[in-house]
């Protein structure tokens, strides 16, 4: 029995010929000659008695498969899929690296990857698709982060407005409208400059007066208030043409220790988590919000362990409690408190977070890291321990160019 790839492919090239050769038939008989008005009768028997020529029957045009994908591999390209990826500062269609290698899904820009002015980003991210496009035979989906305050990576172009951060917002009279108003600004201007999906807001309950970590990019402390800011933000960004994503899930609140750095463990009680970290969800989930990230903290409820990224029963926590339907996104697996606990093996950290639940893993800062994932992963799809294609259908979902 033919693996899914394989009968998958063969089914898509199959369409792509039957409609390649539709529209050349089309194409044909508009640019043909329209008929003339039919002679009188003398002239259609003097032209009865010459032999016709037939017209040699036109061949059906070839369906060309970039030539990448076929070197690669299918299962390696839905591998590649399946991840978020950061590029070096200089990226072009001439300097392609790491997407020549990696056939990413989403590609993940930092202040480093941003140009001084709006028409060279704009020009970047159609570079990007474009590359993916021509190389893997999709375009990668453009993500940022981008939250207010002091995450933001588009300082140096004129004209984007800067705003407070989530803490400051949170506690003005008038929060909602504001908070609001800065995700239809945000919104409007990352979908000018070609950007797809905005990597917030931010819905962790701070409690840990220390969490620097998130700190001033939370709301605040009180979870119903979380959720009712976080609402206005992702429903008028969405209105504005930009993808958004709900995180960190299970929620950070009272940790005080940054993931980046140290292995976090968390100090909830499920009790308290169920009450306080998981309302603000709820209520994004009911906002539309387009996705979802996983956080690297640990809880000892759920594996006292392996942080949430890699833990099954997170992932069905989140479908279950809030309903969400939509893509589940790791945060960076590259941080401290996920690779870590791997000792330096990210193959298996990627296919464990993909096995328990994850549609699209980011692996922000190292391309060795990000071919080793591509490679671990497709290897399971060959396997068949791996079908990724309801992930590819709702990575598709975030797609807005």
């Amino acid at each position: 029995r033919s693996p899914w790839w394989a009968i998958a492919a063969l089914a898509i090239l199959s369409l792509s010929a039957a409609f390649a050769v539709t529209a050349h038939v089309l194409r044909a008989s508009a640019s043909a000659p329209q008929p003339m008005p039919e002679p009188p009768p003398a002239t259609r028997a003097a032209r009865s008695s010459r032999q016709k020529e037939p017209l040699p029957a036109p061949s059906p045009p070839t369906v060309p498969e970039p030539a990448a994908v076929t070197a690669m591999g299918l299962p390696e390209v839905a591998a590649g899929r399946c991840l978020m990826i950061g590029i070096p500062a200089g990226w072009s269609p001439e300097k392609p690296y790491p997407l020549d290698r990696v056939a990413a899904g989403s590609v993940i820009l930092y202040k480093h990857n941003i140009p001084s002015s709006a028409e060279a980003l704009r020009r970047l991210c159609d570079n990007i698709r474009e590359y993916g496009q021509r190389r893997w035979g999709h375009k990668p989906i453009l993500a940022i982060d981008h939250e207010g305050g002091q995450i933001t990576r588009l300082q140096r172009i004129n004209g984007v407005t800067s705003f407070p951060s989530n803490w400051e917002l949170g506690h003005l009279g008038d929060a909602a409208a504001r908070v609001g108003d800065e995700g239809q600004v945000m919104g409007r201007q990352l979908h000018n400059l070609g950007i797809d999906l905005d990597l917030a807001p931010v819905v962790d309950v701070l409690e840990h007066p220390d969490q620097t970590h998130i700190g001033v990019r939370a709301y605040g402390p009180d979870f119903a208030r979380v959720g009712a800011l976080a609402t206005s933000f992702i429903q008028q960004m969405r209105g504005a043409g930009t993808a958004t994503c709900a995180k960190h899930w299970p929620g950070y609140g009272r940790l005080g220790k940054d993931p980046h750095k140290y292995v976090a463990q968390g100090t909830v009680s499920r009790e308290e988590w169920l009450a306080k970290y998981v309302p603000p969800f709820q209520q994004a989930v009911l906002a539309g919000v387009d996705s979802v990230m996983t956080g690297h903290i640990i809880y000892s409820f759920f594996d006292p362990d392996k942080p949430a990224s890699v833990v099954p029963e997170v992932y069905r926590e989140l479908r279950a409690r809030t309903t969400f339907k939509g893509p589940i996104l790791t945060d960076d697996m590259e941080m401290k408190s996920a690779i870590d606990l791997y000792h330096g093996d990210f193959g298996r950290l990627a296919l464990d977070a993909k096995k328990a639940g994850a549609d699209l893993i980011l692996v922000c800062w190292t391309p060795e890291y990000a071919t080793e994932a591509q490679r671990t992963i497709a290897g399971a799809i060959r396997r068949g321990e791996l079908d990724v294609r309801e992930s590819l259908r709702l990575i598709e979902s975030l797609r807005r160019f």
